[in-house]
This record gives C-alpha cells, structure tokens and sequence, in this order.
C-alpha cells in the first residue's frame, strides 16, 4: 500500500508545489521542512503516517468530504467551508472551480 500513496503523493505534490511556486510564492516558506546550503526541501504532505482508509459508500464519503471540508472552520481560520482558499468545498457548493479543479461527480 505504501508503494501505491507514495506514487500518488509524490506527483501531485510536485504539480501542487510548482503551483504554489508559481501562483503564491509567499507560502513555500510555510512548506519548507529543511535547508542547507545546498537546496531547500519543501513538504506538501504533513510528516507522518496519516489516517488513509477506503471508503465502500457513497453515505462514508460525503461524511468524510464534509468532514474535510470542515477542518478549516474548526481550526478558527474561517467561518465557513468555502471561505477556505484552497477547499473544493468552493467548488462542490459554490461551483466555483477556482483555484482547483475538480472532477464532476453526482454525489450531493
């Protein structure tokens, strides 16, 4: 299973840190993990193991969409889901696709 996130995770963080390289350069400094003289090490992905399970239903999956959607708001950073710059909440409830873009799905 290792094999497969890590084949998954490492380009999209590549794709995700050139964006953000290009698009808000300001935060790389919030994603740099270590520097030497050398070059820097950035991280898109938190350090750790994380929570990964597979989810079989369509009720799972929209309580855990809702649930992430949710983090921002519960860590006080804003008052509601779409608020979050970087949620596809902005996308699923405002049908804004700005600035990600999600694949069309039916599931609300």
């Amino acid at each position: 299973m290792s094999t497969i996130l890590q084949a998954i995770k490492r380009p999209f963080s590549y794709q995700a840190l050139e964006f953000i390289r290009t698009k808000c350069p300001i935060i790389m400094a919030n994603l740099m993990c270590s520097e030497s003289s050398i070059k820097r090490i950035y991280r898109f992905w938190q350090h750790g193991g994380g929570y990964d399970r597979n989810i079989f239903k369509i009720n799972a999956l929209k309580e855990t969409i809702n649930y992430i959607h949710n983090n921002p708001v519960r860590a006080g950073l804003v008052k509601e889901p779409t608020e979050w710059c970087w949620s596809s909440a902005r996308f699923w409830i405002q049908g804004n696709p700005e600035p990600l873009t999600m694949d069309e799905m039916e599931l609300f």
